[in-house]
């Protein structure tokens, strides 16, 4: 009796545990990419950069931006304009007005910078599953 029990309750476990990660294994990733320059900066204990999750959505891209002014900032869902190696995004940021970013994007980098800006060129690098934390400056 005690032996059937145990076989039930080792089966219904068992199924309790496969049935999250057989949904979790089909649910299709919408994560495109994530760019980042965001760097550890020692000497001031700031964090600073850029960072971009690209998404593909139904009708086109939409980029989750983030900023790093000495920590991060909240991010800002906006659409993304992707035509071929061309990437194009309007960032409605809080304490600014509007800025355009126009540039490159390969499966590595995104590459480009602010029309609206100073001209500072901006490179961004795809950040794989396994990096964690932020490099130094």
């Amino acid at each position: 009796m005690i032996d059937r029990w145990f076989r039930r309750l080792a089966a219904a476990a068992a199924l309790g545990c496969a049935a999250p990660l057989s949904v979790a294994a089909e649910a299709p990733r919408k994560t495109v990419a994530v760019y980042s320059n965001v760097c550890f900066h020692a000497q001031s204990g700031d964090i600073l950069g850029e960072r971009v999750f690209l998404f593909r959505v139904r009708d086109g891209f939409q980029v989750l931006f983030q900023e790093a002014i000495g920590e991060m900032q909240l991010p800002i869902l906006e659409k993304a304009l992707v035509s071929g190696d061309q990437i194009r995004v309007e960032l409605h940021r809080r304490s600014e007005g509007p800025s355009i970013f126009v540039g490159s994007i390969t499966p590595e980098t995104i590459t480009g910078s602010y029309l609206n800006g100073d001209g500072r060129r901006i490179t961004l690098t795809r950040q794989h599953e396994e990096e964690h934390g932020f490099p130094n400056c």
